[in-house]
Protein backbone atom coordinates (compact mmCIF):
# COMPACT_ATOMS: atom_id res chain seq x y z
CA UNK A 1 0.00 0.00 0.00
CA UNK A 2 1.61 3.41 -1.07
CA UNK A 3 1.18 5.67 1.53
CA UNK A 4 0.79 9.87 1.07
CA UNK A 5 0.71 12.75 2.77
CA UNK A 6 -0.16 16.16 2.02
CA UNK A 7 1.25 18.24 5.32
CA UNK A 8 4.36 17.20 7.12
CA UNK A 9 3.09 18.07 10.83
CA UNK A 10 1.63 14.86 10.11
CA UNK A 11 4.40 12.49 9.27
CA UNK A 12 5.31 11.84 12.46
CA UNK A 13 1.91 10.30 13.33
CA UNK A 14 1.75 8.01 10.58
CA UNK A 15 3.12 4.70 11.87
CA UNK A 16 3.40 3.87 8.82
CA UNK A 17 7.17 3.80 7.48
CA UNK A 18 8.14 6.07 4.30
CA UNK A 19 5.07 8.21 3.48
CA UNK A 20 5.62 10.27 0.19
CA UNK A 21 4.90 13.83 0.69
CA UNK A 22 2.88 15.57 -1.87
CA UNK A 23 3.46 19.34 -2.56
CA UNK A 24 -0.35 19.44 -4.14
CA UNK A 25 -0.07 22.64 -4.88
CA UNK A 26 2.50 21.49 -7.71
CA UNK A 27 -0.37 19.40 -9.87
CA UNK A 28 2.42 18.55 -12.36
CA UNK A 29 4.97 16.53 -9.65
CA UNK A 30 2.03 14.80 -7.95
CA UNK A 31 0.21 13.62 -11.34
CA UNK A 32 4.06 12.13 -11.42
CA UNK A 33 4.09 10.89 -8.16
CA UNK A 34 0.81 9.33 -8.33
CA UNK A 35 1.36 7.19 -11.96
CA UNK A 36 3.36 5.40 -9.84
CA UNK A 37 2.04 2.06 -8.47
CA UNK A 38 -1.48 3.01 -9.57
CA UNK A 39 -2.41 -0.33 -9.08
CA UNK A 40 -1.90 -0.67 -5.38
CA UNK A 41 -4.44 0.51 -2.98
CA UNK A 42 -3.86 4.37 -1.78
CA UNK A 43 -3.24 5.91 1.51
CA UNK A 44 -3.66 9.93 1.48
CA UNK A 45 -3.44 11.81 4.62
CA UNK A 46 -4.02 15.04 4.98
CA UNK A 47 -4.46 17.65 8.44
CA UNK A 48 -7.66 18.65 9.87
CA UNK A 49 -8.12 20.81 13.39
CA UNK A 50 -10.97 19.65 16.04
CA UNK A 51 -10.37 20.40 19.41
CA UNK A 52 -12.75 17.74 20.57
CA UNK A 53 -10.36 15.57 19.78
CA UNK A 54 -6.96 15.13 20.82
CA UNK A 55 -3.78 16.15 19.03
CA UNK A 56 -2.93 13.12 16.51
CA UNK A 57 -6.21 11.47 15.78
CA UNK A 58 -6.52 10.18 12.92
CA UNK A 59 -10.20 10.03 11.35
CA UNK A 60 -11.19 7.68 8.42
CA UNK A 61 -13.07 9.83 5.17
CA UNK A 62 -15.43 8.98 3.86
CA UNK A 63 -16.42 11.89 1.48
CA UNK A 64 -15.08 15.63 0.69
CA UNK A 65 -16.56 19.02 -0.10
CA UNK A 66 -14.42 20.99 -2.42
CA UNK A 67 -14.14 24.40 -1.66
CA UNK A 68 -10.74 25.39 -2.12
CA UNK A 69 -11.85 27.21 -5.21
CA UNK A 70 -10.05 25.17 -7.78
CA UNK A 71 -10.35 21.62 -9.56
CA UNK A 72 -6.77 20.03 -10.60
CA UNK A 73 -8.39 18.83 -13.65
CA UNK A 74 -8.74 21.93 -15.24
CA UNK A 75 -6.18 22.53 -17.42
CA UNK A 76 -4.38 18.98 -16.97
CA UNK A 77 -7.40 16.73 -18.83
CA UNK A 78 -5.06 16.14 -22.05
CA UNK A 79 -2.96 14.15 -19.25
CA UNK A 80 -5.39 11.65 -18.74
CA UNK A 81 -7.23 8.85 -20.45
CA UNK A 82 -10.90 10.02 -19.59
CA UNK A 83 -12.17 13.88 -20.28
CA UNK A 84 -14.73 13.66 -17.55
CA UNK A 85 -13.66 11.79 -14.03
CA UNK A 86 -16.40 10.63 -12.02
CA UNK A 87 -15.60 10.98 -8.31
CA UNK A 88 -18.68 9.53 -7.05
CA UNK A 89 -17.72 7.07 -4.26
CA UNK A 90 -14.35 8.30 -4.26
CA UNK A 91 -12.92 6.91 -0.94
CA UNK A 92 -13.15 2.94 0.31
CA UNK A 93 -14.74 3.87 3.88
CA UNK A 94 -18.79 4.16 3.34
CA UNK A 95 -18.63 4.81 7.41
CA UNK A 96 -16.08 7.56 7.60
CA UNK A 97 -16.44 11.62 7.95
CA UNK A 98 -17.30 13.81 5.62
CA UNK A 99 -14.24 16.90 4.98
CA UNK A 100 -14.66 20.36 3.62
CA UNK A 101 -11.19 20.98 1.87
CA UNK A 102 -10.30 24.27 2.21
CA UNK A 103 -7.04 24.82 0.13
CA UNK A 104 -5.54 27.83 0.49
CA UNK A 105 -8.24 29.10 2.84
CA UNK A 106 -7.60 26.41 5.58
CA UNK A 107 -5.91 28.55 8.58
CA UNK A 108 -9.08 31.47 7.98
CA UNK A 109 -11.80 28.65 8.27
CA UNK A 110 -10.64 25.85 9.72
CA UNK A 111 -12.88 26.87 12.88
CA UNK A 112 -16.02 26.88 10.66
CA UNK A 113 -16.18 23.35 9.55
CA UNK A 114 -16.01 20.52 11.87
CA UNK A 115 -13.79 18.18 9.51
CA UNK A 116 -11.61 20.90 7.44
CA UNK A 117 -8.59 19.45 5.60
CA UNK A 118 -6.36 21.34 3.25
CA UNK A 119 -5.89 19.80 -0.27
CA UNK A 120 -6.99 16.16 0.23
CA UNK A 121 -9.63 16.55 -2.53
CA UNK A 122 -7.07 17.69 -4.82
CA UNK A 123 -4.79 14.64 -4.37
CA UNK A 124 -7.82 11.79 -4.48
CA UNK A 125 -8.99 13.75 -7.38
CA UNK A 126 -5.86 13.49 -9.44
CA UNK A 127 -5.20 9.82 -8.08
CA UNK A 128 -9.01 8.88 -9.67
CA UNK A 129 -7.96 10.50 -12.79
CA UNK A 130 -4.99 8.67 -13.40
CA UNK A 131 -6.95 4.92 -12.56
CA UNK A 132 -6.34 4.43 -8.59
CA UNK A 133 -9.64 2.57 -7.87
CA UNK A 134 -9.10 1.91 -3.96
CA UNK A 135 -8.09 5.17 -2.38
CA UNK A 136 -8.05 5.23 1.37
CA UNK A 137 -8.61 8.89 3.12
CA UNK A 138 -7.76 10.32 6.71
CA UNK A 139 -7.51 13.26 8.58
CA UNK A 140 -4.68 13.84 11.62
CA UNK A 141 -5.88 16.03 13.88
CA UNK A 142 -3.47 18.86 14.72
CA UNK A 143 -4.47 20.99 17.12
Amino acid sequence: MEIIITNSKIEKAIKNKGPKLINPNNIKSAITTLHQNKKEPLSIYDITYNTQYENNYIFEVSDHINKTGHNPLIGNQHKFSEQFVDVADLYSSSTGIITTSLGPYFLKQKHQHPYPSEYLCYISIIARAIGHIKINAYLVNVI
